[in-house]
C-alpha cells in the first residue's frame, strides 16, 4: 500500500532539516521517495507504508531535536513530537 506523509518545518530550521535529510539512511531507497518543497518548507514522503512511517519518524525526531536546540531546551524523551509541538 502506498502512503503519503507531509512534514511541515519552520523557515528558521530549513537548512538544518535539509542537512539531516541528506544524512538520513534509507534501507530501501527504491521503495520510498522524498520530495522537498522549499517554497512551503515542507517535506513529502511517498512510498510503501512501513518505509514512509520509518522515514517520517526519523525526520520528525531530527526536527524535534533541531527545534529544541533552537529554543535552548533539552529534549524530553518521554513525550512524542506531536505532544511537544502540536504538529499535525
Amino acid at each position: 500500500m502506498l502512503t503519503v506523509k507531509k512534514i511541515q518545518t519552520l523557515q528558521e530550521s530549513w537548512d538544518d532539516v535539509i542537512k539531516h535529510r541528506r544524512e538520513l539512511c534509507i534501507y530501501n531507497p527504491e521503495s520510498v521517495a522524498i520530495k522537498v518543497v522549499k517554497e512551503d518548507y515542507k517535506i513529502i514522503i511517498i512510498g510503501h507504508k512501513n518505509l514512509v512511517e520509518e522515514v517520517a519518524e526519523k525526520l520528525k525526531g531530527s526536527l524535534q531535536m533541531l527545534l529544541l536546540s533552537m529554543l535552548g531546551k533539552k529534549p524530553s524523551y518521554g513525550r512524542s513530537y506531536s505532544e511537544t509541538f502540536s504538529a499535525s
